[in-house]
């Protein structure tokens, strides 16, 4: 439910609620507190519960600390159980549909709109109708991340084969989910998208001693680079600008 921003809420209240259904809360307040990540998440939401009592806008305080309640509330619930690699996977893979789906029906819409309408939605913020155009980039970035883990062989990568799936078929998401984070034109996504890829073909070549296969992998990115500043001029000139912005006096 990540991907679809009305509905997380919902489902957070849900994790809880089973969470505290489940009982054993002793073990696993006693295993939160041996869990380092765990108590490093929970002091950012502490930091920002002590600075309201030093804040001005005692209402705006309150927003932020509600917005960023999930900080406090993952932690607990995910990191107080130990999870298996079984149940590590489901979530992977989870996540990853839900991110799929999400993006089926942000060109679904879009498709509907041109074709009805004529109006192009296939761009920046009137393509991205679920949630923020930056933070849906991110995750996509996070299951490109994912399947290039899954792509790397099981000797390589940094955690186990984790889909059920083929490499094809993880390498053919790859390259829609890329598609999409171009459409989104989040300057920050599609940076982070070039670092990943770019990072894994580095990872991979030095890995396997594969220099001229690695070699190919960059002229292949740097191509559906051209391609896509060709063929999306949107995408394009707001990079453009960000460019001047910085280099600008």
């Amino acid at each position: 439910s990540l991907p679809f921003a009305q509905l997380t809420a919902l489902f957070i209240i849900l994790l809880v609620v089973n969470w505290i259904a489940e009982g054993n809360l002793g073990a696993k307040f006693k295993q939160l507190a041996s869990n380092k990540f765990s108590l490093l998440f929970i002091s950012l939401y502490a930091v920002q519960l002590i600075g309201l009592i030093y804040s001005e806008n005692t209402d705006a305080g309150l927003f932020s600390l509600q917005v960023k309640l999930s900080i406090f509330v993952f932690p607990i619930v995910l990191l107080s159980v130990p999870l298996s690699e079984t149940v590590k996977n489901s979530v992977y893979q989870s996540f990853i549909a839900g991110c799929l789906l999400a993006s089926l029906i942000l060109l679904s819409v879009a498709t509907y709109f041109i074709s009805v309408y004529g109006s192009n939605r296939f761009f920046y913020q009137d393509f991205s109708i679920l949630m923020h155009l930056g933070y849906f980039s991110m995750y996509l970035n996070l299951a490109v991340a994912l399947l290039l883990l899954h792509i790397l062989p099981g000797s390589l990568s940094a955690i186990p084969r984790f889909f059920s799936f083929s490499r094809s078929w993880a390498f053919l998401l790859v390259v829609f989910f890329s598609v999409i984070i171009l459409l989104l034109s989040s300057k920050m996504g599609i940076l982070t998208l070039m670092l990943i890829l770019n990072g894994f073909v580095i990872f991979y070549s030095i890995s396997k001693k594969s220099y001229l296969k690695g070699l190919g992998f960059f002229v292949l990115i740097a191509f559906f680079a051209v391609v896509a500043f060709k063929f999306m001029p949107e995408m394009s000139a707001r990079i453009n600008r960000s460019v001047k912005a910085v280099s600008g006096p």
